[in-house]
Parts: structure tokens; C-alpha cells; sequence
């Protein structure tokens, strides 16, 4: 079954089409033939955003497109996009639904120095975003409004951006002890997890911090994160930089455990042989 969006969008090809390409005149002329409801309206948004087109996506707020939406806010990376937006009601504390999110977390992945360097200056909080979970039921919570305090940014930051990004936010006020920074930078698919691991670590990240990022439901370290990810050379940093592999989450699981379970057999033998190695005494952590 479709989803309604997709639906409304297929069927409204050229209007969206019109908006992704800038073109003002046949935008006009789509708005003349037939009143457009404000979901329309804010997928065309989205349509301008992602081509940049500051112009389009006036005209489109100023018919009623929503600047709230997190799929409008991933599309922007430019300064003058995030004007336009605050111009018509965003603002950097706006909780963006259904998401829970802020402007900041979805801007951050933009890897734009500019850009964030731009929302820090205009006022935006590094720490303000979703509540950091302290156990499970706070990850089960179903509404929790952002509030300071926050990891939520540097988090995102440390899984999408480069070192400068993570300074910006440091500089700005991020609690690099809050945020479960290496958590998230074993999540990285793009080849650079180990150089922003190496630069969190100067910064002072804690390889043993334990914390509940939103992918381990029982928390852990960034060894039960990297092992639950199947991250090999990121549990090989780990364990170098001084992991502890017998730290239990909330539910009793070791690193190792996750491991097996994931069926990371690579990491369960790295694992093993570590500890092995490390203390022959140490108990054999795959029976």
C-alpha cells in the first residue's frame, strides 16, 4: 500500500517538479489552476531546499508551507536557506515532529563549517535537543520535548560531521561527556569512524563512558556500540585505547555478547583473544 505522501506527490508531479527546478513562473500557474493544501506545499519546500532555490522557497512559505518539518530542515545547506526558514516561524529551539528533533541536529549533518559556525553566532544551543536517556524506560518514552542539557547535537556531529564541526560545538558550550560521542562515531559507514575517534579522545572523550544511545536499548559502552554495530576496526581502536570488554549493560550483556549475537564472529575472536591475552585467568566469554 502507498504511502498518502508518495500518492500526493505522484500525483502532482509537475508542480513538484517546478519546485525543485526554481521555476516561479509554473509554480504560479500550478497555484492559479488549483488551490494547493499546505502538505503540498511543503513538499515542494523540501523540493526547493534541496536545489537551494531561496526564492522558491519564500514564495512557498509565504503560501503556507510548514518551515517546521524535519524532511523541509535535512534539505537545507545554506545560510540563506536557514534565514528563510527562521524568517517564517523556525526557530532553533522549534521541536521538530514527528522526529523530536531541532533545527541543529539535521544542519549538523550538513558537514557545512559555514553553516553551523552561522547558527552558533545567531544564537542556536549546542545542548539543547531530545533529553540524554539515563536507562531503557527513558528510551521507551514516547514524548520527551527537547530541553539544555542535551548530547543530542555533538552526538549527531560525532556520527555525520568532521572534527571541525566537533569543535565548533565544543567551543560553543557541547559537554563531550554527555553525549556519547564514540557511541555514535562507531556508527559511521563512511571510512572515517577511526580519525574522529582519534579526535574525540584529545578532545577527552571517555572510551568506558557508558550511555544509552538510541540504537542500545540496554546501554553499554562504546565496545558493546561498536561491537552491536559490527564496527571491527573501531573495536580494535577500542581495546587499544584502553576499552574494558567485561563491562556489562543493563541487561547483563558484554560486549562479546552482542558480538555473538550480531553473529560478528571477526569481532568475537578479537574480543576473546584480547582477553585471552590481556589476562589468561579472565573467564572464557563465549561459553
Amino acid at each position: 500500500m502507498s504511502h498518502p505522501f508518495q500518492v500526493l506527490g505522484e500525483a502532482n508531479k509537475p508542480f513538484l517538479e517546478s519546485c525543485r527546478h526554481g521555476d516561479l513562473a509554473q509554480i504560479k500557474k500550478h497555484q492559479e489552476a488549483k488551490a494547493l493544501d499546505r502538505e503540498l506545499l511543503t513538499m515542494g519546500l523540501r523540493e526547493a531546499a534541496q536545489g537551494d532555490h531561496i526564492d522558491t522557497m519564500r514564495h512557498l512559505l509565504n503560501a503556507g508551507a510548514k518551515p517546521q518539518s524535519p524532511s523541509v530542515v535535512d534539505e537545507v545547506h545554506s545560510v540563506e536557506a536557514v534565514k528563510a526558514l527562521l524568517e517564517h516561524g523556525l526557530t532553533f529551539e522549534t521541536r521538530l515532529h514527528p522526529l523530536n528533533t531541532v533545527p541543529l541536529v539535521h544542519l549538523v549533518k550538513r558537514d557545512d563549517v559555514r553553516l553551523v559556525h552561522w547558527c552558533l553566532e545567531q544564537g542556536a544551543d549546542p545542548t539543547f535537543g531530545c533529553p540524554n536517556a539515563q536507562s531503557f524506560n527513558d528510551l521507551e518514552k514516547p514524548d520527551q520535548s527537547p530541553k539544555k542539557g542535551s548530547g543530542a547535537v555533538l552526538g549527531m556531529a560525532s556520527r555525520r560531521s568532521s572534527p571541525e564541526i566537533v569543535d565548533l560545538l565544543l567551543d560553543h558550550g557541547a559537554n563531550i561527556h554527555s553525549s556519547n560521542v564514540l557511541h555514535y562515531a562507531t556508527c559511521r559507514k563512511d571510512g572515517r569512524a577511526l580519525p574522529i575517534m582519534d579526535h574525540l579522545l584529545r578532545r577527552g572523550a571517555d572510551v568506558n563512558e557508558f550511555g544509552y544511545p538510541a540504537f542500545l536499548h540496554f546501554g553499554g559502552t562504546p565496545l558493546h556500540a561498536a561491537s552491536y554495530q559490527g564496527n571491527l576496526p573501531a573495536v580494535k581502536w577500542l581495546l587499544e585505547h584502553g576499552a574494558d570488554p567485561g563491562v556489562e549493560d543493563a541487561q547483563g550483556s558484554k560486549p562479546l555478547d552482542l558480538a555473538a549475537l550480531e553473529e560478528e564472529d571477526e569481532i568475537c575472536d578479537v574480543i576473546y583473544e584480547w582477553t585471552r591475552l590481556d589476562d589468561t585467568g579472565k573467564a572464557d566469554y563465549r561459553r
